[in-house]
């Protein structure tokens, strides 16, 4: 098996929904090193983050409301 199964990659525009920012502000957290993309895809090196990281990081930033 490989390793991708495990770690599912979703977008910006997934990534701003999960933690209910724009998605300029994701960008800006990349830009500030609070967010950590799992890498780049294509040539227009779009940014790809692990669903699972971001989704505890949500559930950490919520617990703090």
């Amino acid at each position: 098996t490989d390793n991708m199964t495990t770690n599912e990659l979703i977008g910006t525009a997934e990534v701003s929904q999960i933690l209910g920012i724009t998605r300029s502000g994701v960008n800006r957290r990349v830009e500030l090193g609070s967010l950590h993309p799992a890498g780049t895809i294509g040539p227009r090196r779009i940014r790809v983050f692990d669903r699972a990281e971001i989704e505890k990081l949500a559930r950490e930033e919520n617990s703090h409301v």
